[in-house]
């Protein structure tokens, strides 16, 4: 009978009272087996509990304090930290990259609201100077949901907190964890009284200089709160700071309170005595409680304040001997729930087999499949068939709400997309795959996120965060405009709303998309033509004016009746006539142009008029206008038109007027004239040089286009026709030169330049051109050309070699004299370096010089005749004579030369030095010994000889002295050339030296009847040199002074310091001067001027001026002179001045 009324119970009734008759005996086999060993591993079992318990604590402490430590860190390392830095010490704006540094701070501003955005517990973060008593540079507050930047007017100092004192004192990257205390504004404690922890790390500059400060207040009593909540101890905890700040934390009302040092807690007497200890130290037991004490470890690095944890609870709460029980008595346990198991699972197949086969057929039915077929046992008897019959019924309708559904869905024009919490697409409808290009297969699934730009996507996940633990929801039933990603990666904007709901228990968002790219663009234009259509009126000086026909009356905006000089309320008064400030001469045909229009008598819809000022002068203005509105009869009631100022451009109008008329005196002038054709109705127009040019006159009219055509030379018209139809069909501009004949049969040559002129009507276009008459230019380039070509023919037939440079040491051209020379073909030196034909030891110096040409313009090779070696093609060094000139041409320099193959010179020049080397030696021993007789004959005979014979001997003493100096003269020369001349060098001092040659030479004056002077403007200057060879230098200037200075003349020899370090020694005459042809020669050897020039018996041998310029070039100087034809010359020697001794013999280079 119990089984009968088993059975007429409900299913669930049948399956709850066998669940619970099993549940029953499990439970009570379990209590009793456990129940036996409870105290014992109950004590155990809470020991790890609470030490895990603290664990987790003391993580959640350590981890809460190190992402403290890290945001701080990572603020220091943000650009406007330096940025700040940089810009105060650059009188406000940053060198690097001109930021102020106002917008330094308010980038640091906004960096401080996004972490306390995060972090509630952040009550300020501080950007502190450590100048101006530690100024505040930039401040963040916070309180509850408000979050606001100070203003900079009220920044406080802080440089007399304690934590400023200890702030400035840390080291590099170094992280301080302040005292607790409570917040204090101005030096007084905030009325919030909010518990702070002040977290500091110092800012160094580039040269590790302390700058500031950057300190987060953090209200350590909301930061312990959120700690509690996140670690959620099961037992009641206390977090203990070392200055002994306590937290504690009651687990059945979940919350936290704090108590300063000063205040009493319980928990803490507790647990007070008990230090802290590392991980899995030992537990708390005493007065019934038991509980763990840890140290927090080390955050991130940061030193200063320190916290421990404890978790504590009595010893009934922990409910000990409960996991004991469960623990000894699993055998048992487990081996009665199996029989449990196997009876219910027995049982409720028995009775639950029908529901069984309902639960198969709905769990494969899908909800999408609207023609499958759902078989149920709606036939069985009860509740399996009622719930067969309800579950057939709702499934019925299901399957109508799921196509009305579908079929909104899918036909809708609006995108439709819902996704699930994480963001996965769940759904997307036919308009979604249109917009978004992509297919519902490929993106079902997905996150949304690939339908977003980069920025977006990187940020939804926080969002979707935000609204599911905090419920702060930015987008949820609102209408907004974004920008969305297409499948091919392409941006473009969309309007969406976002809906929420649920289905069950799971939440969905909905979202109806629809693309609004040309709506945007349409907007983007719209607005566009607007500011350009404004631009364009304001930047053209343009006025809108409103004629209302019916009501005849006209409104003018304020740059219309501006340009009078009005007002718009003055004009548009409807007693206002505007006609009346019309010109009256022009009044009458400006109403009828306006009216005309109006009645559709006339189609023109611009009038040019004069307007009469405020000021009284009249202003030129221009109307165009149109009818902007008619009525249901197409009458026009409104017209729309613009009023601009044409003032200026009726101006210009008569100075172009006046230009023309210059512009034509210009073209008489320049031979030139214009021409141009309207190609519309191949309309002629010639100005009055054209005229000219062609011999016509004006009076006779412009020919038409076919008859101008035939003033132009047979030969040349098909090059016209060319650039005329390529200037017309291409719109290419066109230049040539071209033959054209008079009337009276003369040939002029003219040079054409024309282009195509468009208009602004679409067939507007006009040919234009200018003509220049070039015939004597022309006549000149062939004289030119004529000449050119004998200037080749010569350069070709001369046998001196000439060759042009170009500034790049290029060879650009050359005779084949030159190519010659060298053993080349012409050809094969065109086109390479000048370096080609130079010996490889003087080619860094003729690349200097060149480079100094080129850079100064000038050189000390041009206009001289140089010898010079130059290197053949088969490797031979050859003796060349050359000469050398620049010229400047199209902006560049040309370097010319010409060169002279004087080998067979040099080879000459060989045996005359030969021989006359030879010729001195054997002379010079003789010519010694005739010279000693004569003189000594001429002493022992003195007073024994007649006249006669005495001035024979005399004569023939002369000769020989000064044959024998004419010897001597020449052996010096040969040593020079040879190289052999040796110098004995010693540190002398000059004056002195000068004054003793003069007097030892006072013989010389008198022999040619002049007096020697001497001007020192030093006296004691020491130069190195050769005191003998000086002599001669100086005394060879003397003796060329005496010859040709006149009778009873004055020599002048003189010393003074110069500007280069040098001491000039000159001989000055007062002479005829040296004649321009022979002053570039007067250097060479066996060179002699005009004897003509004096009226002394002054011969000489031509030697001593090159004698000297040697010997004074030996000691480091320089020899030259200044003279003035009738005037006299200056000889002078520059010599190095010498501060030290130094005894050598020198050999003088070649």
């Amino acid at each position: 009978m119990a089984l009968t009324y088993l059975k007429q119970l409900s299913l669930r009734t049948k399956i709850v009272v066998l669940s619970a008759i099993f549940a029953l005996m499990s439970c009570s086999l379990i209590i009793w087996q456990g129940a036996l060993r409870a105290h014992d591993l109950s004590v155990a079992n809470a020991q790890t509990l609470l030490r895990s318990e603290a664990q987790k604590l003391a993580v959640q402490v350590e981890s809460e304090l190190e992402f403290i430590v890290e945001e701080l860190n990572f603020v220091v390392r943000t650009p406007p930290i330096q940025g700040i830095i940089r810009s105060q010490r650059n009188d406000g704006v940053d060198p690097l990259d001109g930021s102020t540094t106002e917008l330094w701070r308010a980038r640091l501003e906004q960096i401080f609201t996004a972490m306390m955005v995060n972090q509630s517990y952040y009550s300020q973060l501080r950007y502190i100077g450590v100048a101006n008593n530690g100024r505040e540079i930039v401040r963040v507050d916070q309180s509850g949901s408000l979050r606001w930047s100070v203003d900079e007017a009220d920044l406080q100092e802080k440089g007399g907190e304690p934590y400023m004192m200890d702030a400035i004192s840390l080291d590099p990257d170094e992280v301080r964890l302040g005292d607790i205390s409570l917040n204090r504004e101005h030096g007084e404690i905030d009325p919030r009284r909010i518990p702070t922890m002040r977290v500091m790390t110092p800012i160094f500059d580039q040269n590790d200089q302390l700058f500031g400060v950057v300190v987060a207040n953090v209200n350590i009593e909301r930061l312990m709160a959120h700690t509690f909540n996140e670690a959620r101890p099961g037992y009641p905890a206390v977090v203990i700071s070392d200055n002994g700040e306590v937290f504690e934390y009651d687990p059945v009302r979940q919350q936290s309170r704090m108590y300063f040092t000063t205040d009493q807690s319980s928990l803490y007497s507790v647990i007070s005595g008990f230090e802290a200890g590392p991980l899995m130290d030992q537990t708390i037991e005493t007065d019934g409680l038991a509980g763990v004490r840890l140290a927090v470890s080390d955050f991130g690095g940061a030193t200063g304040l320190s916290f421990d944890v404890a978790v504590l609870t009595r010893w009934e709460a922990l409910g000990a001997g409960w996991s004991n029980i469960l623990s000894e008595s699993s055998l048992l346990a487990l081996l009665a729930l199996l029989i449990g198991v196997g009876l219910v699972a027995l049982f409720a197949g028995y009775l639950t087999e029908p529901l069984q086969r309902i639960t198969t057929q709905v769990k494969d039915f899908g909800i999408g499949q609207l023609n499958q077929e759902l078989v149920l046992p709606v036939e069985a008897p009860g509740e399996i068939g009622k719930l067969a019959r309800a579950f057939s019924r709702l499934v019925t309708d299901l399957q109508d709400n799921q196509a009305r559904t579908e079929n909104i869905v899918a036909h809708s024009v609006d995108g439709m997309i819902v996704i699930n919490e994480v963001g996965e697409i769940v759904s997307f409808n036919r308009a979604a795959e249109k917009i978004f290009d992509y297919q519902r297969s490929e993106v079902i699934g997905r996150n949304v996120k690939i339908l977003m730009p980069t920025q977006d996507a990187q940020k939804h996940d926080q969002y979707l965060d935000f609204y599911r633990y905090r419920g702060e929801a930015s987008v949820i039933g609102k209408g907004r405009e974004i920008t969305a990603v297409k499948k091919g990666g392409d941006e473009f904007y969309v309007e969406m709303s976002v809906s929420e709901f649920y289905q069950g228990e799971t939440r969905y968002f909905g979202a109806t998309v629809r693309d609004i790219s040309e709506q945007r663009r349409a907007k983007i234009e719209l607005l566009r033509q607007k500011e350009t259509l404004e631009f364009a009126l304001d930047g053209g000086g343009l006025g809108i004016w409103q004629w209302n026909i019916p009501g005849e009356r006209f409104e003018f905006c304020a740059r219309a009746s501006g340009m009078v000089g009005l007002t718009p309320a003055t004009m548009n008064r409807p007693n206002f006539d505007w006609y009346e400030l019309v010109d009256p001469s022009q009044r009458e045909r400006v109403i009828d142009s306006l009216l005309n229009y109006v009645r559709g008598i006339a189609e023109r819809t611009q009038l040019e008029f004069r307007m009469l000022h405020t000021d009284g002068h009249y202003v030129w203005v221009q109307h165009t206008f149109k009818v902007s509105r008619r009525d249901s009869l197409g009458v026009p009631v409104e017209v729309v038109g613009i009023q601009q100022d044409i003032t200026d451009r009726k101006r210009h109008e008569l100075a172009l007027e006046e230009r023309t008329d210059k512009l034509e005196l210009a073209e008489s002038v320049a031979e030139m004239g214009h021409w141009s054709v309207d190609l519309r109705t191949n309309k002629l127009h010639w100005s009055e040089g054209v005229f000219r040019i062609y011999g016509i006159d004006p009076e006779w009219g412009e020919p038409e286009l076919e008859d101008a055509i035939e003033f132009y030379h047979p030969d040349d018209r098909a090059v016209v026709e060319a650039a005329v139809n390529s200037a017309i069909e291409e719109n290419k501009p066109f230049e040539f030169q071209l033959r054209v004949v008079r009337g009276d049969g003369e040939i002029r040559h003219v040079i054409s330049r024309g282009e195509l002129k468009e208009g602004s009507d679409d067939d507007e276009r006009v040919l234009f051109g200018i003509f220049q008459d070039v015939s004597e230019k022309v006549e000149a380039e062939l004289q030119i050309k004529e000449s050119e070509k004998k200037i080749r023919t010569m350069m070709n037939s001369i046998v001196d070699g000439v060759v042009t440079v170009n500034s790049e040491n290029i060879i650009e051209d050359c005779n084949p004299a030159f190519a010659k020379i060298f053993g080349y073909d012409k050809d094969e030196l065109i086109g390479v370096s000048l370096t080609t034909v130079i010996p490889p030891e003087y080619r860094e110096p003729h690349l200097s010089s060149l480079e100094e040409a080129v850079e100064t313009g000038d050189s000390a090779l041009f206009d001289k005749t140089l010898e010079r070696l130059g290197l053949h093609k088969s490797g031979e060094t050859i003796p060349l004579e050359v000469a050398v000139s620049r010229s400047r041409a199209a902006g560049r320099f040309l370097f010319f030369g010409i060169a002279r193959d004087i080998s067979e010179r040099k080879k000459m020049e060989t045996l005359k030095n030969d021989f006359v080397s030879t010729v001195n030696h054997e002379l010079r021993t003789p010519l010694t010994s005739v010279y000693g007789s004569l003189d000594l004959l001429q002493k022992l005979a003195k007073d024994q000889l007649d006249e006669r014979c005495q001035r024979l001997v005399t004569l023939a003493h002369q000769g020989c002295g000064r044959l024998s100096s004419l010897v001597n003269d020449i052996l010096d020369l040969e040593k020079i050339a040879a190289g052999k001349m040796e110098y004995l060098m010693e540190d002398v001092r000059l004056e002195p030296l000068i004054d003793d040659i003069v007097e030892r030479h006072e013989a010389l004056a008198d022999r040619f009847g002049v007096t020697f002077k001497i001007e020192h403007a030093e006296t004691d200057t020491l130069v190195n040199l050769d005191a003998s060879r000086f002599n001669q230098a100086l005394v060879n200037l003397m003796s060329n002074a005496a010859k040709f200075s006149p009778m009873e003349g004055e020599v002048v020899i003189r010393s003074e310091l110069i500007e280069t370090g040098k001491i000039r020694v000159s001989v000055q005459d007062h002479g005829p001067g040296i004649p321009a042809g022979f002053r570039d020669r007067i250097f060479e050897r066996f060179a002699q001027a005009d004897r003509k020039a004096t009226q002394k018996n002054a011969s000489g041998s031509g030697l001593g001026l090159n004698i000297t310029k040697s010997i004074i070039e030996a000691f480091g100087g320089e020899v030259d002179f200044e003279t003035a034809e009738g005037e006299g010359t200056t000889f002078y020697m520059d010599i190095p001045v010498k501060a030290q001794s130094n005894l050598t013999y020198l050999t003088q280079a070649s």
